[in-house]
């Protein structure tokens, strides 16, 4: 007896909705209006009108126009999925929608202005852009990302949640928007090789672990903002240096046109994060010096 046999999968996923799913495995979905929200059997069978198909190849998804909403677990777990494509007309996509799904890349239109909790966790997602048109974030939305080397964050966004880049271990470096007041539990936390964080307006308010075991982060204020106090620059859980953007200089480690490097002294551990070719370079880039220490220092 397999799970197929005693689950019951609904068999719509919207009232003005309908989906296709065809022989080269792209699950199309068309019509008007929002996607419903679905829920989990055991937390880890989502119960999707596509759910017999779980442990087929759907390797492409297609949301047609129309569509303005994707529900709540849609994708979740479907680790064949590779190609996502987005609607212009959508506004929101749902908690858990495609987390751990197998997806690279996405383009989120402009227009959508929700993002719901772990929408985007455990993906292997490795650029993103976050339109304008967002302004609500779910906790846990874009964290335990472990190939997301940049991502650009929406001037108008008001608030970053909880665990938001949590575990993002390729992220270098991060710009935070003027418009941004709160910042969550462990937003940044477990982010080993996180370097630098820009902030381009007053101090938001800080929750208290936000770096939590985040290490050697260069934090970057406006120089002259008031708002910027003793108070405010704290440690919030990991190791902090504060400075004012006078001093503020880009270093993103590149090693290829979609591609950086990280180095971990205490593991002597070299990473290359991204995509596409390693770039020949006519003088090496990694601290040699760096290197040097670590090897006497385990001798």
């Amino acid at each position: 007896v397999t799970w197929e046999s005693y689950l019951v999968f609904p068999e719509d996923c919207g009232s003005n909705l309908t989906w296709n799913l065809d022989a080269s495995g792209t699950l199309t979905i068309s019509g008007n209006g929002a996607m419903d929200d679905f829920e989990m059997y055991n937390s880890d069978i989502p119960l999707v009108p596509w759910g017999e198909y779980l442990q087929a190849n759907i390797n492409t998804v297609i949301i047609d126009e129309g569509v303005t909403h994707i529900g709540n677990n849609a994708f979740r777990d479907w680790f064949s999925i590779k190609k996502v494509t987005l609607p212009s007309s959508l506004k929101s996509i749902g908690n858990d929608s495609f987390r751990a799904c197998g997806v690279t890349e996405i383009t989120i239109p402009d227009g959508v202005t929700s993002i719901g909790e772990g929408a985007f966790l455990h993906t292997g997602i490795r650029t993103l852009e976050i339109p304008k048109s967002v302004t609500d974030l779910g906790a846990s939305a874009f964290s335990s990302m472990p190939n997301l080397v940049q991502i650009t964050l929406p001037d108008e966004l008001a608030s970053i949640p909880a665990f938001a880049f949590c575990g993002d271990e390729a992220l270098s470096e991060i710009v935070i928007p003027a418009s941004v007041k709160t910042i969550g539990d462990q937003a940044f936390a477990t982010n080993r090789y996180l370097q630098k964080i820009r902030f381009l307006g007053d101090a938001p308010a800080f929750a208290e672990d936000v770096f939590l075991y985040a290490n050697n982060v260069e934090c970057y204020y406006p120089a002259d903002n008031v708002t910027w106090t003793e108070a405010v620059m704290q440690q919030y859980g990991g190791t902090v240096q504060w400075y004012s953007d006078d001093q503020y200089t880009e270093s993103s480690n590149p090693c290829g046109d979609d591609l950086i490097w990280t180095f971990d002294p205490d593991y002597a551990r070299l990473t290359i994060s991204g995509s596409g070719a390693i770039t020949r370079l006519s003088k090496p880039r990694l601290p040699r010096a760096q290197l040097r220490s670590t090897r006497n220092s385990r001798k």
